[in-house]
């Protein structure tokens, strides 16, 4: 497998909202500050990005050194919404850049009886900006190794002004520790759906890549409008949000499949099987909590991998 497998994910913007805690971790006897804050990419503050922070302490572990992430994160706690967007207005939100990697949110859900893995951006490192980048499209930025198993069109929605478009099915991986991220982006660009269903990659003959993009995340209001027999009609809004990762370009080349210096067929498979261990640590999590509570649910989440393809 590749060494250096790419994976990140940048974002420049206002301080939209956060919502940010310190904690303390008895078992490292140290503070920490995990939570998300929300970054408005554009100046009209309509595509609004998340960046999450898992656990930010105040000394990097290895060196003892001080951890600037904190200090900032910290501010913005201690400023209360006076430096957001929504507490003050853009004028007075604090212009931050964020780096970090494209990464899951996995947990099951109890309703639905099963694991739900959320795409979301992890971030790494947090800045206080000066200026921000005039050029929007790299505000708010991807790029990934890309494993594609599958592509799918999906007809345009008039109703959400939503063109056609072309899912990509597959996965990349977390840079440091190889684990697999089942993902989908999507693509617009009729060159670029052209190109990607001309791969003809699917979960037996899949395609290695690199691609990026942009992360775009707006709310759409639909208006519902229901005649009345009488009197005024109903009108009703429904505010939905839509989140997509959006491939704007890709190597020239596909890497090698099947190949020592890039991916080997094997170890994908060991990464698929390794990935399904770690959902089932995430359902026996969950059924540790709910017992601790007194509550129980008798489903359980199986380890299994398909043979014969990647089915992700």
């Amino acid at each position: 497998m590749k060494q250096n497998l790419v994976n990140e994910v940048h974002g420049e913007g206002y301080l939209y909202e956060y919502d940010l805690k310190v904690k303390h971790s008895d078992k490292n006897n140290t503070d920490f500050i995990s939570g998300k804050i929300s970054l408005a990419t554009d100046e009209d503050c309509q595509n609004i990005v998340e960046y999450h922070f898992v656990y930010v302490t105040p000394v990097y572990s290895k060196s003892g050194k001080q951890n600037p992430n904190f200090g900032l994160l910290k501010n913005i706690i201690d400023s209360g919404k006076d430096k957001t967007v929504m507490g003050a207005g853009k004028e007075n939100a604090l212009k931050l850049r964020v780096d970090g990697t494209v990464g899951l949110n996995d947990f099951w859900s109890a309703r639905d009886e099963q694991i739900v893995s959320l795409i979301r951006n992890e971030a790494s490192f947090v800045n206080q900006a000066t200026n921000l980048n005039e050029d929007l499209k790299k505000r708010n930025t991807f790029k990934t190794d890309f494993v594609i198993t599958g592509t799918f069109r999906k007809e345009a929605d008039e109703e959400r002004s939503i063109p056609e478009h072309l899912v990509v099915k597959g996965a990349t991986f977390n840079s440091f520790s190889k684990a697999l991220l089942p993902v989908s982006y999507v693509v617009y660009n009729p060159n670029a759906i052209d190109y990607f269903e001309s791969l003809d990659a699917d979960a037996s003959n899949p395609a290695f890549t690199k691609v990026w993009g942009n992360i775009c995340s707006q709310e759409f209001v639909t208006k519902i409008e229901t005649k009345s027999a009488f009197g005024e009609d109903l009108v009703e809004e429904r505010t939905t949000t839509r989140k997509e990762y959006v491939i704007t370009g890709a190597q020239s080349d596909c890497y090698e499949w099947d190949s020592e210096d890039t991916l080997l067929a094997s170890e994908l498979k060991q990464a698929m099987s390794n990935r399904e261990l770690h959902l089932a640590e995430v359902k026996k999590n969950f059924d540790d909590y709910q017992a601790s509570k007194g509550a129980t649910n008798g489903a359980n989440a199986a380890v299994n991998v398909a043979a014969g393809g990647f089915n992700f």
